[in-house]
């Protein structure tokens, strides 16, 4: 929750500085969504999966012992609810001629076998007419929301589609049905693989976050892209 009290506090800033010069009728306002989900899944064989099995991969090929038997054909069920989400969302008078809003979202997947809570989004966002200045975390940008699929599952077309919320400052400028969007992002959730396992200090000792450019041409029915992620 250390992240969370950050960010309220740089908005409450953002807030505080603006009423100098904004009128009384632009408050800051907060609404609260989210929903309670309950999954049950049966499956007639093990699969490859995250999460208790609300994150589905594919199915595990044969495997078969001595017998012939398939040890990998085993049916199984089970009823989750820990993707149940609760979001802020937030927004505020202008500041330095730009829109402000702010956006927070958690759910309670953080540790397999455990309904933990887990920080899933926090970031703060100046918008002003062709220019967007986005800090905190949120989807990392080569997994644009735009295309992401929607099925009854929480997969989202993983392990093909890409699946990643980082940390990141995110400028994004519009040329007219064109946005230019670079990113310099930091592990969290989604770490790189090494000799110590999986970890973000790599990336914090090697004092370079994920850059990332991107040229993306979106209309009403047509989303196109072209990124270099480094």
């Amino acid at each position: 929750m250390k992240i969370v009290c950050i960010l309220l506090s740089i908005f409450t800033f953002i807030s505080v500085r603006s009423q100098e010069t904004a009128p009384p009728e632009k408050p800051v306002e907060m609404k609260i969504s989210g929903f309670v989900m309950n999954n049950l899944f049966f499956d007639t064989r093990k699969n490859l999966d995250a999460i208790d099995g609300s994150v589905l991969l594919y199915p595990l090929p044969e495997s078969p012992d001595i017998n012939g038997d398939d040890l990998n054909k085993v049916p199984n069920m089970t009823l989750l609810s820990l993707a149940s989400r609760l979001k802020f969302a937030i927004t505020g008078p202008d500041a330095f001629g730009a829109k402000t809003s702010a956006f927070i979202e958690m759910d309670f997947t953080a540790r397999a076998n455990s309904a933990t809570v887990r920080y899933r989004q926090g970031w703060i966002k100046l918008s002003w007419e062709k220019t967007q200045l986005l800090a905190g975390r949120t989807w990392h940008p080569l997994c644009s929301i735009d295309v992401l699929p929607g099925v009854a599952a929480l997969s989202l077309g993983a392990p093909f589609q890409p699946f990643n919320r980082s940390d990141q400052i995110t400028p994004t400028q519009k040329f007219g049905k064109m946005n230019l969007i670079l990113s310099a992002a930091f592990q969290n959730d989604y770490n790189s693989n090494g000799p110590s396992g999986k970890t973000y200090t790599y990336q914090n000792n090697a004092i370079m976050p994920n850059l990332h450019a991107q040229i993306q041409y979106k209309d009403d029915r047509t989303v196109l892209g072209f990124g270099l992620d480094y």
